[in-house]
């Protein structure tokens, strides 16, 4: 595998992806991580089982591709490598360096065009990395195989390349199931500073929190990362930015519902994954829920307006039993569709064929 995002740090959805990929891996067939980027990890920020390597090539200053395409190719030339896996499609230029025998992969996670279209149409244009969809798709084309995180993606792929080009796989959260109190406290959103997140905790706060806030003794509390960059909170609006925690388990025992309101991005939202396989009620956009097929099953609620948003969560503040049902559905969906054996099975087939 090749990347040069510091994925041993917790606390974003992105890093949390290549960790569980490496985890599953690891454990199951000889893994060497080459990574290029900018950040240098502790010895015990790294796994520990028997088949994992890490090359760090990390630097205070990135090289030329060219020079990277070159320590490559010296580096395998005396190695065997079945499959090599790229982070991320601005990686794919590291496929010059590659013998022909290794069968490549792309670990795509989102669609960049798509994703740069969905930036536009919330005015932040220009603010990640883009790609004109053509030439996206000519990238595609040069992998043995594409790695897709969410079911749309994964389609619209499958059309235009083979079926068996094309592997869906979804990102595993680990099951931990949590006491649904009688009474609500704290209503709660995780996230990193991914510009997304801090949309949706704004728009909500603005658009949303202050008529719950106005019928119920409640507080919204917010995690992770993203609290860097939102701006200074009333406090007598019973609105607390926690900032990180590390223990995630400990978060979500804090939390009654959980709200994703996120109204533009990419991918499947990993924020929404976790929050189920913790049991939890969850109330989200339909971008947040981008994927997800309950089957008529209420595993979550969708809110896509202000009016939404405050109307399902007055409901389910005022009947736990709602609570209850949902935050069981939710856990038996979490169960039933992202364990890490069915996740990564199209991958681990690839492997083994």
């Amino acid at each position: 595998m090749i990347t040069d995002v510091d994925f041993w740090k917790p606390g974003a959805g992105h890093r949390m992806r290549i960790s569980k990929v490496v985890e599953f891996l690891s454990v199951r067939t000889t893994v060497t991580i080459v990574y290029i980027g900018l950040a240098i990890p502790r010895q015990n920020d790294l796994p520990l089982e028997p088949n994992y390597e890490f090359i760090f090539w990390g630097e205070e200053q990135p090289a030329a591709p060219n020079e990277y395409v070159q320590r490559l190719s010296d580096f395998i030339k005396n190695k065997h490598f079945d499959f090599c896996i790229i982070e991320y499609i601005h990686n794919a230029y590291l496929l010059a360096a590659l013998p022909e025998e290794v069968k490549t992969i792309l670990d795509a996670h989102d669609i960049i065009s798509e994703r740069a279209a969905s930036f536009k149409e919330f005015g932040y244009e220009n603010t990640l990395f883009e790609l004109p969809t053509d030439l996206e798709i000519e990238l595609f084309d040069v992998f043995d195989h594409l790695m897709l995180i969410c079911e749309p993606d994964y389609q619209k792929l499958k059309d235009i390349f083979s079926e068996d080009k094309v592997l869906l796989c979804p990102h595993p959260s680990s099951l931990c199931r949590h006491e649904i109190r009688t009474s609500v406290k704290n209503i709660g959103f995780i996230g990193s500073e991914y510009l997304p997140n801090v949309d949706a905790v704004n728009f909500f706060i603005k658009k949303c929190w202050p008529a719950i806030a106005r019928n119920h003794d409640v507080r919204f509390s917010v995690y992770g990362n993203v609290c860097s960059a939102i701006r200074q909170v009333d406090p007598e609006k019973n609105i607390h930015l926690a900032g990180y925690i590390a223990n995630i388990v400990d978060v979500y025992n804090q939390l009654d519902i959980v709200v994703n309101p996120v109204r533009f991005g990419a991918g499947l939202k990993i924020k929404t994954i976790e929050a189920l396989a913790n049991g939890l009620p969850l109330v989200t956009s339909s971008h947040g829920a981008r994927g997800l097929d309950t089957n008529g099953t209420h595993a979550f609620w969708i809110a896509n307006s202000p009016e939404d948003f405050i109307f399902i969560l007055n409901d389910m503040i005022e009947h736990p039993g709602i609570r209850k049902e949902t935050a069981s559905e939710a856990y038996s969906f979490a169960e039933e569709n992202f364990s890490p054996e069915k996740c990564f099975q199209p991958l681990m087939k690839v492997i083994n064929a």
